[in-house]
């Protein structure tokens, strides 16, 4: 099954400068940024763009609030690419690893947030996720 474009990720909670970042090295024609500032939103997000990459950012700061989200993108795209991201690692972040992210990043954004984004891409051609109806 061909992935359609632009392909939506999905950004939870940005922390300062994520959306502007990933703006400047994402090809806008190839990926399509969807933010969401309000966690009561992330349902309809998912349900209406269906999203195949979500990252959660600011993971350490919320913790709480990321595996929770983490839980309900689980429940409305199962195989959707979640990318966790940390400015700083802890003992703590392990339980959000534990849940199943696709990858997760203690570091600010950088390249290698970009090349694990392409590399998220490039995993949906060969298992692509499918929304439940």
């Amino acid at each position: 099954m061909a992935q359609s474009y632009p392909i939506g990720v999905l950004i939870s909670k940005p922390g300062q400068g994520l959306v502007e970042f990933l703006s400047a090295h994402l090809d806008g024609a190839h990926f399509r940024l969807l933010v969401v500032l309000e966690t009561a939103r992330l349902v309809e997000v998912l349900v209406r763009e269906q999203p195949p990459i979500v990252i959660l950012d600011r993971v350490h700061e919320r913790q709480r609030e990321a595996r929770a989200e983490l839980a309900v993108v689980r429940q409305y795209i199962p195989r959707a690419r979640v990318i966790a991201l940390s400015q700083e690692s802890s003992d703590h972040d392990g339980q959000i690893v534990e849940q199943g992210v696709f990858y997760y990043l203690a570091a600010p954004p950088g390249p290698e947030l970009v090349r694990i984004i392409k590399a998220a891409e490039r995993s949906l051609q060969e298992n692509p996720p499918r929304a439940l109806s």
